[in-house]
């Protein structure tokens, strides 16, 4: 699993408090896009994300 910082959506990656993000699974060309929102925001969908992917909880 990889997830990317979007560099062209404006107000995310570094030096804001803001990003949008793609998450990518081997075999799946993309597996989920996230709009831009706080940090802390994309980091609850991240760990959402993985939770769903294996059955754990965070």
């Amino acid at each position: 699993m990889i997830v990317l910082n979007s560099m062209r959506t404006p107000g995310a990656g570094f030096g804001t408090d803001t990003n949008a993000v793609t998450i990518i699974c081997r075999g799946e060309e993309e597996a989920m896009s996230i709009p831009l929102k706080s940090k802390a925001e994309i980091a609850s969908d991240i760990a959402d994300f993985i939770a769903g992917r294996t059955g754990s909880k965070f």
